[in-house]
């Protein structure tokens, strides 16, 4: 069935990088059990995921719609924690990015299953890559994941319908999303991953405000060591040595 006139042969990055559906993989390494689903009345608002025993990072619009305390958070094996409190997040993106994410702090500690922090990307994913979108299934308890092109800034501008780049910065990424569906996905806080790290997270949902084969992510990003590893690859280029 078309998408809104969207035909699939019509657009050269499908005959390179076709949607392919990949079986979740829950082993103890899993970065699905990261994932979880943030409820208010009952319903799935938002998601995001868990960077430590305490703490979710998801975007700072989910707080708009579904302010604390009203919510809960919901991992993948179904158990349901209180949230308490919420702070900026930093060290997850961009600095001029910040403002689109935030921190949620559980009322209760996880167990050490989540002491370690899952993998964020260390440097930006190039816009040429394919990644790997996650959504979830109908019932919202297993994770969908399909590797999927990204589409350019100029393109995606078009797409989501963001000529003047109100939207689209340097801090975001455009990823293919050709579900079938014309309604408003809230996909909000969902990632998207590459070569096994979290690398996006999801800003504007799916088709919201309008129809479209386009998502928005934020890039995420592990700040702490990008800044270590380029303070270290000037070091082993000797660059220092010649400034100082």
């Amino acid at each position: 069935m078309p998408h809104f006139g969207y035909n699939k042969g019509h657009y050269g990055f499908e005959h390179v990088h076709r949607s392919t559906t990949v079986k979740a993989d829950h082993d103890k390494d899993s970065l699905d059990d990261y994932v979880v689903r943030i409820i208010a009345g009952g319903k799935v608002v938002c998601n995001g995921i868990l960077v430590n025993k305490n703490e979710v990072l998801t975007v700072s619009t989910c707080l708009m719609d579904a302010p604390l305390p009203s919510i809960s958070i919901k991992l993948l094996d179904g158990s349901s924690h209180n949230a308490t409190s919420n702070r900026p997040a930093s060290d997850y993106t961009m600095k001029e990015a910040e403002q689109l994410l935030t921190l949620i702090k559980l009322g209760a500690e996880l167990t050490d299953e989540f002491s370690k922090p899952p993998p964020i990307c260390p440097q930006h994913v190039k816009s040429t890559d394919p990644v790997q979108l996650w959504a979830w299934n109908s019932r919202k308890t297993h994770i969908r994941k399909s590797r999927v092109a990204q589409l350019m800034d100029d393109e995606c501008k078009g797409k989501v319908q963001d000529p003047n780049g109100l939207v689209i910065k340097n801090y975001t990424s455009c990823i293919v999303n050709t579900q079938t569906s014309k309604k408003c996905i809230r996909s909000f806080g969902l990632p998207y991953v590459h070569e096994g790290s979290f690398c996006g997270m999801n800003i504007l949902g799916h088709n919201c405000p309008s129809a479209s084969i386009a998502d928005v992510y934020v890039r995420l990003i592990d700040q702490k060591r990008f800044i270590s590893e380029k303070l270290n690859s000037v070091r082993l280029s000797g660059i220092d040595k010649e400034i100082f």
